[in-house]
């Protein structure tokens, strides 16, 4: 019998058209904004874009119990993205279309999709998908690129389970309004999973963002290249200028670091400690060109990182194959130690050794905190004969620093790179 009462049940339904039509209301979800007493909020001003991707008339049609469901959700999603947003950064808007004259600091692109599984004759899934894109004033700068999912189940409620009953049992009489009845709940159902899939991932996303912890600097950085600053004193040149020009500072949630390009088309060597778990991070170069380099490889044993930035004509320096060494050779060191940009140390290769992990090049010039991934350059033939990795507490010896060989960066990344 409640076979027979879900049939004539759905036959109605087809019969009398069931299309349930609704907006979500942009204040149905609920932003929980537990993060604001423990994160100051970054003075970046954001605009969310409406039009990408048609996200502002974006809909989910589908259909649930046989019902179609037609529920705009293009506002809301818009709407939550921003209130998320709004816990992170100080001014967050949602605007139409990109202008012109962009003056924001990012710029926020969101994709929603969503499927639909039916698992039952009265249940189904819903799963949704939030990625979100942060780009720089230039849309050539990608600050960061996030991605959260979210599974939704559905079951038939009793509500509904009422009305199918009430239908079969009048033979149809009552559909006009047990139909109308139970399309109206499915609907409202529907949209209490759609409520909940966008508001936790973009939750999800903005957690994301917290522990990402790299957008503000990578904002920073690119704001102080394109500043123009007048000094008194004339730039001080030196026959290392070719190395320095080559070697870029490596911004991460891990901190700053130091790495050196070894190709003119863009690939960059550094430490694998210095990346971390990054998927991209930020490259300033001495001209105070900003990029977001792209992790192409990574090797943890060795800690290793190689980094890939578009562009070409970049200054590089050649890596040794390892066959050129000279015990007491002069080598130079250049990184930035202690946060001070482009330094140069000097001195001399103290001694090779091999280990498990690989082989070190023991070298007298000095490794500080910031120096990791920068070159240790043989003065005599301009080829960098080591990664700066680590130096020995100074309170333990002096002089005491290592840096992993250009013969196991190659080994790792000869494939990659062109010289």
């Amino acid at each position: 019998m409640k076979k027979i009462s879900i049939y004539i049940f759905l036959s109605c339904c087809i019969l009398n058209g069931c299309t349930y039509q609704n907006t979500i209301d942009i204040h149905s979800g609920s932003t929980q904004n537990n993060l604001s007493s423990h994160i100051d909020k970054s003075d970046m001003n954001v605009a969310i874009v409406a039009d990408y991707n048609d996200l502002k008339s974006l809909k989910l049609l589908t259909a649930m119990e046989g019902f179609e469901m037609d529920i705009k959700i293009g506002d809301f999603i818009l709407d939550t993205v921003k209130k998320e947003l709004g816990v992170l950064f100080t001014s967050v808007e949602v605007i139409d279309s990109l202008p012109k004259n962009r003056n924001h600091d990012a710029y926020a692109f969101v994709d929603f999709l969503w499927e639909r599984y039916r698992t039952g004759l009265t249940s189904h899934i819903l799963d949704f998908k939030t990625k979100l894109t942060l780009k720089d004033q230039t849309l050539k700068y990608i600050f960061g690129q996030y991605e959260a999912s979210r599974r939704e189940y559905y079951s038939r409620s009793s509500a509904v389970q009422a009305d199918a009953i009430l239908t079969g049992a009048s033979l149809g009489i009552l559909a006009p309004f047990t139909i109308s009845h139970a399309v109206n709940t499915v609907g409202k159902d529907t949209e209490k999973l759609v409520i909940s899939g966008v508001s936790k991932t973009i939750e999800n996303i903005r957690n994301q963002i917290v522990e990402n912890g790299r957008i503000e600097h990578s904002v920073i950085a690119l704001k102080s290249s394109t500043k123009s600053t007048k000094n008194k004193y004339s730039e001080i040149h030196s026959k290392y200028d070719g190395f320095l020009n080559s070697v870029v500072i490596i911004s991460s949630n891990k901190g700053i670091g130091t790495g050196f390009l070894v190709s003119s088309s863009g690939y960059i060597i550094s430490n694998q400690h210095v990346v971390g778990d990054e998927k991209n991070i930020t490259v300033k170069m001495k001209s105070g060109e900003v990029a977001i380099g792209n992790i192409i490889k990574k090797n943890k044993r060795q800690d290793l990182a190689l980094i890939k930035i578009t562009g070409s004509n970049y200054n590089w320096i050649r890596l040794s194959k390892g066959d050129d060494i000279k015990i007491g050779g002069d080598v130079l060191a250049i990184g930035t130690p202690e946060g001070l940009s482009w330094s140069i140390s000097k001195g001399i290769v103290s001694a090779v050794r091999t280990n498990q992990r690989g082989r070190y090049i023991q070298t007298d010039a000095a490794v500080n905190h910031g120096n990791s991934g920068g070159p240790l350059i043989d003065i005599s033939t301009g080829m960098a004969i080591g990664v700066n990795t680590f130096g020995v507490n100074k309170n333990i010896a002096e002089g005491l620093n290592f840096a992993i060989s250009s013969e196991d960066v190659l080994s790792n990344f000869g494939s990659y790179i062109t010289q």
